[in-house]
């Protein structure tokens, strides 16, 4: 009896895996740009005849167009747009003479704003005396000396 033995094939030796070091970069974060933190926020313009928006009744001009001037740089309006909105700030007869205003076509807020100058304030009266008005004003002023010029006073 003979044998014959069958060589089988002997399996490699297994191969031992050690733990992986890796070997690329990991890919830089791309910066964000920096944060412009503006120190300006833009609010609206009051709504016309509300408590807080500027009113025009032709009187105190330059109150005014502080006040309309305040909001509209608020608002970041250009002139333009303050061109156009102003008259909605005005009672209605004066918004049919400011509508009418030739600069208000060209969008020439400089020239309205003089325009309106021009109009409601001709002299550029002020709307308060100073110390100086009130000192000069006493001092025209005659003395009461007895009760008969009291009287008369």
């Amino acid at each position: 009896m003979h044998a014959t033995f069958m060589q089988a094939e002997i399996p490699p030796a297994p191969t031992v895996h050690t733990a992986f070091v890796q070997t690329e970069i990991p890919p830089v974060p791309t910066p964000l740009p920096p944060i412009i933190q503006s120190r300006t926020l833009l609010t609206s313009m009051p709504p016309p005849f509300t408590s807080q928006a500027p009113k025009f009744k032709g009187r105190d001009v330059r109150l005014f167009l502080s006040q309309f001037n305040g909001h509209a740089d608020g608002a970041g309006l250009t002139d333009a747009e303050r061109c156009a909105r102003i008259s909605s700030y005005c009672t209605p007869k004066i918004q049919d003479v400011v509508q009418t205003l030739p600069q208000i076509a060209a969008r020439d807020w400089i020239g309205v704003q003089n325009q309106i100058y021009q109009l409601y304030d001709p002299e550029g009266r002020r709307d308060k005396y100073s110390r100086m008005d009130l000192v000069r004003f006493s001092g025209k002023s005659r003395k009461i000396r007895n009760a008969t010029e009291y009287a008369q006073y």
